[in-house]
């Protein structure tokens, strides 16, 4: 599907992570829309905003799926549009008055579920164990992959990306240590395939990791950025389809009083051969649980 949205609230670098067009009004949804969903809280300027001015500036035949509040749509109208054809079916679940008894049950181009949301047993057992989940997450410090207010990545590229948010965490804690501490600016470099992913997660991870222990707050990946921003740091990021010897690689590099010092890793199978002393196998399986290796330069 080509999916166009209006959301004047919703960031651009949002709408481009959902794979959505944004466009300038609703006008502009009304015109390309086969289906039109609403996603709106009821206010004052949106009660009765889908009437029979809005669906004279729809296309013939266009769906109406409203699962959002039932008085965004004048239905005394919604009901002369289905009735002439201007609008083709409705997909209804909540009514401005509920339960709901009038004559749009009566049409055959009219689809209705009772408002139920996630009142289900199955869907109320989930969200909790949801919660509890992303709970336990944030307070040790880890990824929470349903925050509102962090860089969020798809499942497909989480899939990709996954191994190195530890990576770059480490990274970004290291080269903060070998700078001790006095940063002026971080810039953050993905080489190779991760140049084509959306790498804003890693870098927050890496300030995750520069900051740790370096703030009379817990860091994390919501306040990571910011404290970066309170204390000057200046975070860029930068992007190589070239990566040289490996596959992927990810590099931090730090300016202190105007001297790059940079740290680098990639992640990849770690095979040690039998005659290596155990405690120096210990040692590395204990430091790079999941094989990450690095570099200083």
């Amino acid at each position: 599907m080509r999916v166009v949205a209006y959301d004047p609230f919703v960031s651009r670098d949002r709408f481009r992570e959902l794979g959505v067009e944004r466009v300038e009004n609703q006008d502009d949804v009304y015109a390309a829309a086969d289906f039109l969903t609403l996603h709106l809280p009821l206010t004052d300027e949106t009660r009765e905003s889908l009437n029979a001015h809005a669906f004279g500036k729809m296309r013939d035949g266009v769906r109406i799926v409203n699962a959002a509040r039932g008085a965004l749509v004048d239905e005394a109208d919604l009901l002369d549009a289905l009735k002439s054809g201007k609008v083709g079916g409705a997909a209804l679940d909540v009514f401005s008055t509920e339960p709901y008894s009038g004559p749009l049950l009566e049409l055959d181009n009219v689809v209705v579920t009772p408002h139920l949301a996630a009142s289900t047993e199955e869907a109320q057992d989930r969200a909790g164990v949801i919660i509890a989940e992303q709970v336990a997450a944030a307070l040790q410090g880890g990824l929470v992959s349903n925050a509102v207010n962090i860089p969020v990545i798809g499942a497909e590229d989480l899939e990709v990306l996954g191994a190195y948010i530890p990576l770059a965490a480490k990274l970004g804690r290291l080269v903060m240590e070998l700078a001790e501490g006095r940063v002026e600016e971080l810039r953050l470099t993905y080489f190779g395939a991760l140049a084509q992913y959306d790498t804003r997660l890693l870098t927050v991870a890496a300030l995750n990791g520069a900051f740790q222990g370096r703030s009379d707050q817990p860091v994390n990946y919501v306040n990571a950025p910011m404290i970066a921003a309170e204390r000057g740091v200046d975070v860029r990021e930068e992007r190589s389809r070239s990566a040289r010897d490996y596959t992927n690689l990810v590099r931090v590099e730090a300016v202190s009083g105007g001297e790059p010092l940079r740290v680098a890793g990639t992640t990849m199978a770690l095979s040690i051969d039998s005659p290596a002393p155990p405690e120096l196998v210990q040692q590395i399986h204990s430091e790079f649980d999941d094989a990450r290796f690095i570099s200083l330069e």
